[in-house]
């Protein structure tokens, strides 16, 4: 089992050096969506198409800032 350090380590390196991620969300059924992401000034900023059902259901909970 890895060590929260190195949890912390392998989450870094991805935020550094990955562009697209694939991350799965539910409104009903099970979607599978790729992400644009970015790690800028601590923060991930995430990007999808606004019309995509990823956008939609994080519009409708609220959790978009």
């Amino acid at each position: 089992m890895r060590s929260t350090e190195q949890r912390k380590r392998d989450a870094i390196a991805k935020l550094e050096g990955d562009r697209d991620v694939y991350v799965p969300t539910t409104d009903y059924h099970a979607h599978l969506v790729p992400l644009s992401l970015c790690w800028h000034n601590e923060e991930v900023v995430v990007a999808t198409e606004a019309r995509s059902r990823t956008a939609q259901t994080a519009e409708r909970s609220g959790q978009l800032d």
